[in-house]
């Protein structure tokens, strides 16, 4: 064999055996890195945390009508008054009264006055906002490595700001007490009228009839209310990491988690009850916090652009207790009990 066929077989050798070789480095994952620990700082959206919003569209009756009978008491009403004069209401007559509208006086010697409530049979709504904001500071401390795999403790601080509205308008129903005073022939001043405790001026009786009825429906409710949270967590479970390809890995964990939640609950409704011209409204805001406890699983991808840096996404599953506040009767509850989190962000090795 001639000297340059030898020369050209070596050749076609060391090609092939540089080819497979260089096959073989694809078709394996990188050998793992040294075990270093991991600071990671990344964006975190939730998803599937919901407020639900109780009793809805209750306002409470705003005026104090006294009892069904009797003469010389201090009545206060929606849309008046008849209270004790300077004589005492002498003779069973007062000066010391007011009203609001024409349409209390029905023509039939008497003015009416009335106090309502309010009540929509404890109307709920459910509000979800996806997503809502938040970051999380993560560490990975790195235990011992086998082979590909590499396994260790995370722990991490996150923050979400959560908000919650929820507008709405719908019927309400009515309850309403209606009193009758006895007008004795005078025509009454022009309303809106406010007579005077020392008179002088038109008097008319203060012992009432009363009547009481139910509306269906007889009230229109705009309702607005809103939840504002801040939600600081901290968790900490282990985790196991294992290379997928060349510079990407895939880590899962799991554990526990501890939560502090601040609160503001803030609401307001008005009831417009077109048929006596009367609008009454009831706000309420109350602030607070409460400690949560439960439990997470996580999965997350890495890829190294360099020893040191690595570009991070993943998706975490959380489960905490359920929050609740209440204020004026009514009720909001937070549901974290099925809330995923996506996470996109930036790892330094040390």
């Amino acid at each position: 064999m001639s000297g340059k066929r030898i020369t050209s077989h070596c050749i076609m050798l060391a090609a092939l055996t540089t080819s497979t070789a260089a096959n073989d480095q694809l078709l394996e994952p990188a050998d793992q890195p040294p075990v270093l620990g991991r600071l990671a700082l990344t964006y975190r959206g939730a998803w599937n945390v919901r407020a639900r919003f109780k009793n809805l569209g209750y306002v409470p009756q705003q005026s104090n009508p006294g009892p069904a009978t009797g003469s010389g008491v201090d009545r206060f009403y929606d849309d008046g008054f008849n209270r004790v004069d300077a004589s005492g209401n002498a003779g069973g007559l007062t000066s010391f009264w007011g009203y609001q509208h024409a349409s209390q006086v029905p023509g039939n010697d008497t003015i009416v006055m009335n106090s309502s409530s309010v009540a929509s049979g404890g109307l709920s709504a459910e509000s979800a906002r996806d997503p809502q904001h938040g970051f999380e500071l993560t560490c990975h401390i790195p235990m011992d490595a086998e082979g590909h795999w590499r396994w260790g403790f995370e722990a991490a601080f996150g923050f979400t700001d959560l908000t919650f509205e929820d507008n709405r308008n719908f019927l309400g129903d009515v309850t309403r007490i209606s009193d009758a005073f006895a007008l004795n022939g005078i025509t009454p001043p022009v309303p809106p009228y406010s007579g005077r405790f020392g008179g002088p001026g038109a008097l008319i009786g203060d012992s009432p009839t009363r009547t009481s009825a139910v509306i269906p429906g007889g009230a229109s409710v705009v309702s607005r209310s809103k939840l504002d949270a801040s939600l600081y967590e901290l968790r900490l479970g282990p985790y196991v990491e294992v290379p997928l390809w060349k510079r990407l890995s895939c880590s899962l964990s799991g554990g526990l988690t501890a939560a502090h939640l601040d609160s503001t609950f803030e609401f307001s409704e008005a009831a417009t009850m077109a048929d006596v011209d009367t609008t009454l409204s009831v706000a309420g805001r109350d602030s607070h916090g409460d400690f949560l406890l439960g439990g997470f699983v996580a999965g997350q991808l890495s890829f190294a652009v360099t020893d040191r840096v690595r570009l991070l996404t993943g998706a975490q599953f959380h489960y905490l207790d359920r929050f609740s506040q209440s204020i004026n009767r009514r009720t909001t509850e937070l549901d974290l009990t099925q809330s995923v989190f996506i996470t996109a962000g930036v790892g330094f090795s040390f």
